[in-house]
């Protein structure tokens, strides 16, 4: 009997979990206060060299001025970028405005990030012939901070 009286129960716990979640008027939707966000860890890999064999890639951005079309092509983009305690959440300034505070990463690692060739061209599917030189970047950055965003 006893089983049964907990299982009815339990039943019933069930049941108002499944009704979802009901929206709040933004009156009591104002009160609602989190401990400290949203915060994410990040580590993208770009075009990682797969069996001991580099991956080719090109990355093209194009400009049209006077009808003429040029394009800034980076060969080879690759690397490693690491990143910890990127944040967002909701403050209130001392006026009692609520904004979006958008928190720099306390810590970014970047392991063989770069290109081999930089040109500007007007085929983006070419080999770059005039390089404008190599970007690599090694190492390890720390920022403190926010953005700040307002609605209006």
């Amino acid at each position: 009997m006893t089983t049964r009286i907990l299982m009815f129960l339990s039943l019933l716990a069930c049941a108002g979990a499944l009704a979802g979640p009901q929206p709040l008027p933004d009156s009591e939707l104002a009160q609602v206060r989190g401990a400290d966000g949203i915060h994410f860890a990040v580590d993208l890999q770009l075009n990682q060299a797969q069996n001991g064999v580099p991956v080719k890639s090109n990355l093209a951005i194009g400009q049209t001025v006077d009808g003429r079309t040029t394009y800034l092509v980076m060969q080879n983009v690759t690397g490693r970028i690491q990143m910890a305690s990127l944040g967002i959440g909701v403050e209130t300034g001392t006026d009692g405005t609520n904004y979006v505070a958008l928190n720099l990463p306390g810590f970014v690692r970047f392991t063989g990030v770069g290109v081999d060739a930089i040109g500007v061209q007007a085929d983006p599917q070419a080999p770059v012939a005039n390089s404008l030189g190599k970007v690599t970047l090694n190492g390890d950055l720390s920022m403190q901070g926010q953005l700040r965003m307002w609605s209006h």
